[in-house]
């Protein structure tokens, strides 16, 4: 049927597997390929130079297609909530992604939250170590754990203070927002893979993805205003400007900035503990590159006299092989697999002239197997290739390029490696039960298939 398109060839794997049918396409179809699916037409892309044409092609205003339910929900029914940067275009993204870029994407600006980073990585490895302690095999399941981690960590920033409380668990809404925020993700991600029966009216599944979203926001609402009449903002506690401090000094409504801080803290929660997961995983598997990181750490907290919970970005960029071994899982387990433009020219990509208004799905889970980009051994854990090796630069664009690149990028990177260097500075890694048969899936984002289950030994 002309209206399904595609939907047989992506079913063949499942949508949980989505990334791998990505990789499938490109392999027996070449570089770039149009196919169809719901009635929408797609142009696949997995070529680092034409990916650069596109970026290089967007516009003053990059237009991302938002993810369902966003569109319905702020288009076509009556949304109960602001936009978020995910669901904005246009002017109106611009005006409101301007003040929150210098503290969220300039280097020197997020430098100095490292410490603060460094600090919640320290303080998980503390928890780390009292449930280890309560196993005999000193096993602990990480995969909430990491997300109450990075919503901890995101938050501090976001709202300028030292402890929130939801990693210690003094704040049980940091749990509630991450069940909602789970509830999203999995719910879009059902929607994404199903009939868009949606788009004419409000079913069980677009209510309960978009309910668990509203929940989201008013528990990110309610931290933003206690933030504001509690004085963290003016205090004098030794951090810089927090992000939505930025954007309530900028005149932006409260509600808005809370609904930018779903975003924010949503993602962190999100994408960057599956990260850390499928990192931690990659060490414990791999036990002589875990050795080397370690050495690394150790041999920078030997010349500064400092432990790894009080690295700062000086110590950060004296960690290669650390930042390294980010980039290595990125390409083996990218969380954001696939990315999307809609550019506002024709353009000539690949040797086919395509008009404006095409959708461009930029297939970096594909790009990031090419054997011509990485080499032969493509299926291989290992983080050097990224000190020995050159590549094309677009070929490894994950967070995206340009004005509407990943918010979150910078946040991202940093908790990942200040987690590395506390977590290694202290523990030996080891795969803990069934960590050997995990997959990674799909869920809207990558994450693995189940939770993640590892030894921490003491040094």
């Amino acid at each position: 049927l002309p209206f399904l398109g595609a939907v047989g060839y992506f079913n063949r794997l499942g949508f949980p597997r989505i990334k791998d049918t990505l990789i499938n396409l490109h392999e027996e179809f070449g570089p770039i390929v149009r196919f169809t699916l719901f009635g929408q037409e797609q142009v696949a892309v997995a070529d680092a130079g034409m990916v650069e044409q596109i970026y290089r092609n967007e516009g003053t205003y990059p237009f991302r297609p938002s993810p369902p339910p966003f569109k319905e929900y702020f288009e076509k029914y009556t949304p109960k909530l602001p936009r978020t940067y995910v669901s904005m275009q246009g002017q109106e993204w611009k005006e409101d992604r301007t003040p929150a870029n210098p503290p969220m994407m300039r280097p020197m600006e997020m430098k100095d939250w490292v410490v603060t980073f460094s600090h919640a990585a320290g303080d998980l490895c503390d928890i780390l170590e009292a449930r280890a302690c309560a196993s005999a095999q000193r096993e602990v399941s990480v995969s909430l754990l990491l997300q109450e981690w990075a919503v901890e960590s995101a938050t501090r920033m976001l709202l300028r203070r030292r402890d929130m409380g939801i990693l210690s668990g003094k704040d049980e809404r940091g749990l509630r927002f991450i069940s909602a925020m789970r509830g999203f993700f999995e719910g879009s991600a059902k929607l994404s893979a199903s009939l868009p029966l949606f788009k004419l009216y409000e079913t069980n599944d677009y209510l309960k993805t978009t309910g668990a979203f509203e929940d989201a926001f008013h528990i990110a609402e309610e931290w933003v205003k206690e933030a504001m009449h509690s004085g963290t903002f003016e205090e004098d506690n030794g951090l810089p400007q927090g992000v939505a401090q930025a954007l309530l000094a900028k005149g932006m409504p409260t509600d808005r900035v809370a609904s930018h801080s779903v975003t924010l803290i949503g993602g962190a929660g999100d994408t960057t503990s599956r990260a850390a997961a499928f990192t931690l995983l990659a060490l414990a598997m791999n036990p002589a590159i875990q050795e080397e990181l370690r050495e690394e750490v150790l041999g920078r907290t030997a010349a500064t006299g400092r432990a790894a919970e009080e690295f700062d970005h000086d110590d950060l960029q004296a960690l290669p092989l650390v930042r390294a071994t980010h980039k290595e899982q990125m390409r083996l387990w990218p969380i954001a697999f696939a990315n999307q433009r809609i550019l506002p020219d024709d353009i000539e990509l690949g040797g086919y002239h395509i008009p404006a208004g095409s959708s461009f799905l930029i297939s970096h889970a594909a790009m990031l197997m090419r054997r011509d980009y990485f080499g032969d051994d493509v299926d291989t854990f290992r983080p050097h290739r990224w000190l020995e090796e050159k590549r094309p630069a677009f070929a490894a664009a994950w967070f995206g390029v340009g004005p509407r690149a990943c918010i979150g990028r910078r946040v991202a990177e940093n908790e990942l490696y200040t987690m590395v260097a506390n977590v290694l500075s202290r523990y030996r890694v080891e795969p803990g039960t069934d960590a050997e048969n995990i997959q990674a899936i799909t869920k809207l984002i990558l994450m693995p298939d189940r939770d993640v289950n590892l030894r921490f030994v003491p040094l």
